[in-house]
């Protein structure tokens, strides 16, 4: 995740319960700052050769805590969704 406000990409490595690669159909991020009147921002995650997702193209305007959520299509009838906060510096 990005670590400070500004430009950034994502890479986010799906493991599964083994720690082995976990394949997915596809893979989002969104980002939100509801305290700061930033609603969230989805951006799609494209898979890389080497099995990670990266996301890039990203923005995070300000400082502060921001909700995070991913989104990973495992099949045509299974979605698993991720959340937590993170804290980004300026």
């Amino acid at each position: 995740m990005p670590g400070r406000a500004g430009p950034s990409s994502v890479s986010i490595s799906l493991l599964d319960g083994d720690f082995g690669p976990f394949t997915a159909k596809e893979v989002r991020l969104s980002l939100a700052n509801r305290s700061a009147g930033i609603e969230p921002v989805e951006r799609p995650a494209l898979r890389q050769p080497d099995g990670r997702w990266l996301v890039e193209g990203l923005t995070v305007p300000i400082a502060g805590r921001w909700s995070v959520e991913i989104e990973i299509l495992v099949s045509d009838f299974e979605m698993i969704r991720l959340n937590d906060t993170i804290e980004i510096k300026p």
